[in-house]
């Protein structure tokens, strides 16, 4: 691989920086949908019975995610979740919206991990002059995201975050990559994207012209046509890995 001049580093969040392992949306869909429904119950909205409306936002939720996953692009969760509930003739603000998001993905938020050296890992990089930013697929707005690493003392070491459903777009879409170049000020060629998924993080990296790690526990390359540039089994091999790789 040509070497290049690395001033920035991007990371997925799910299963890279925060580790869910195998996660049952179903049941955390369930738990989170109680929450909700126990909220607008206590603030005197005039909700439906419990079981019509976990079916009716089960089912919108699978049908929206469905919708995401064709077009990579990515609704507003707050405006989503009003648009549902007048639906179902429940009139929320843009607040109580906010709040029901952060009670429908608290059971997700709840179920992270961070592995022991990341926030070494995050300090190191950024004493070293990396410049280090968060793009994360996620339908949860990103102030959940923000309060998980907030919790974990990684957000201050995250100073620039890019979720999907602010950006408008999913990763591997090139859009996404483009808009977080633009607001970094640095170039493809001097950006490198970690992240677990080939599909999204790798492809989408290596589309958009960085240079792509992929985190992999067994530390194998996958195969396929899009491979990454390297590869990782944790993240505190990456300071020693941009140190080789940098001209």
């Amino acid at each position: 691989m040509t070497e290049r001049n690395i001033r920035a580093v991007l990371f997925d969040l799910g299963d890279t920086l925060v580790e869910f392992g195998k996660i049952d949306m179903r049941q955390f869909l369930e738990i989170g949908s109680r929450n909700s429904h126990d909220y607008l119950v206590e603030k005197h909205y005039p909700v439906p019975p419990w079981s019509r409306y976990r079916r009716r936002l089960r089912f919108r939720i699978g049908m929206g995610l469905l919708r995401v996953k064709l077009t990579q692009r990515e609704p507003d969760p707050v405006q989503w979740l009003q648009r549902f509930h007048r639906s179902i003739g429940v009139i929320l603000d843009a607040e109580a919206a906010l709040e029901l998001s952060f009670r429908l993905f608290d059971p997700i938020r709840r179920a992270g991990v961070v592995p022991d050296g990341t926030l070494q890992t995050l300090s190191t990089l950024s004493r070293s002059g990396y410049s280090l930013a968060l793009i994360s697929n996620t339908f949860a707005p990103g102030l959940v995201h923000d309060a998980q690493l907030a919790e974990a003392n990684l957000l201050e070491w995250l100073p620039l975050r890019f979720y999907s459903c602010e950006m408008g777009y999913r990763k591997p879409h090139r859009r996404i990559f483009e808009a977080v170049m633009r607001r970094m000020g640095v170039r493809p060629s001097q950006a490198v994207i970690v992240g677990d998924r080939m599909d999204t993080d790798i492809k989408g990296g290596r589309r958009a012209g960085l240079t792509t790690i992929l985190k992999a526990p067994s530390g194998l390359r996958p195969r396929g046509r899009h491979q990454p540039d390297h590869v990782i089994r944790r993240l505190t091999e990456l300071p020693a890995l941009l140190s080789k790789i940098q001209p």
